[in-house]
C-alpha cells in the first residue's frame, strides 16, 4: 500500500536532509492540458486530484521514500504531518527532538505504525458498529400493544378505535367500583 504525507515546505525540506533513503521526485502538475487545448485537473494521480477537489488546494510533489511519497501544501503553516493512507487522514506534530535524537527515519516508522494500530483499530470500530446495526435490523421488532385513550372518546369521537372504547370502559369500571 502506498503512503501520502502532506505537510508544509519547512518540515518536508528537513525530511528531505536528514533522510538518507529520499529521492527528489519533482514535476508533478495539478492540471494538464486536454486536446482541446484547455487545462483540466489532472486525473493521473487519484490522491493528488481528491486533495485538490476537497480541500481547494494544490499540492507539490517533493520526492519519496520507498512507497512514502511526500507533497508540499503551501497552505499548512503549522509543523504538522498529515499522512493518507487508504483514503483514511492520521495527523501528527512534527517532533525536532525525536528526529534529533533517532533520526528522521525512525521518526517516519513510528509514525507509520502508530498509523497503522489507529487504522486497524478504526476498521475494527467500523466492523463491529456494522455487525451491530445488522444484529438490530434482524431482530424482530417488538410491537407494543396499543393501550387506548380514554378520553379520546369525549374529545374526538369520531376518531375513536377499539382500544380506545376499551380503555374508556375500563375506566368506567373501575370508577363505578370506587363508589
Amino acid at each position: 500500500m502506498e503512503y501520502n504525507i502532506v505537510t508544509n515546505y519547512s518540515v518536508n525540506q528537513k525530511i528531505k536532509q536528514a533522510s538518507k533513503y529520499y529521492t527528489v521526485k519533482l514535476g508533478l502538475a495539478s492540471t494538464k492540458i486536454d486536446s482541446a487545448g484547455d487545462r483540466q485537473p489532472n486525473t493521473d494521480n487519484k490522491f493528488t486530484y481528491v486533495y485538490n477537489t476537497y480541500y481547494k488546494a494544490t499540492l507539490q510533489s517533493q520526492g519519496s521514500i520507498g512507497n512514502i511519497n511526500f507533497y508540499t501544501d503551501h497552505m499548512i503553516t503549522d509543523d504538522v504531518l498529515f499522512f493518507y493512507y487508504d483514503n483514511e487522514q492520521f495527523t501528527f506534530e512534527w517532533d525536532p527532538n525525536f528526529v534529533r535524537q533517532k533520526g528522521v527515519d525512525a521518526f517516519l516508522g513510528l509514525c507509520i505504525k502508530k498509523m497503522e494500530d489507529e487504522y486497524e483499530e478504526r476498521l475494527e470500530n467500523a466492523r463491529r458498529e456494522k455487525e451491530e446495526k445488522e444484529e438490530k435490523q434482524n431482530q424482530p421488532e417488538i410491537v407494543p400493544q396499543n393501550t387506548g385513550n380514554a378520553e379520546k372518546i369525549l374529545s374526538s369521537p369520531g376518531a375513536v378505535k377499539y382500544e380506545d372504547l376499551k380503555a374508556y370502559l375500563e375506566k368506567k369500571n373501575a370508577e363505578r367500583m370506587k363508589i
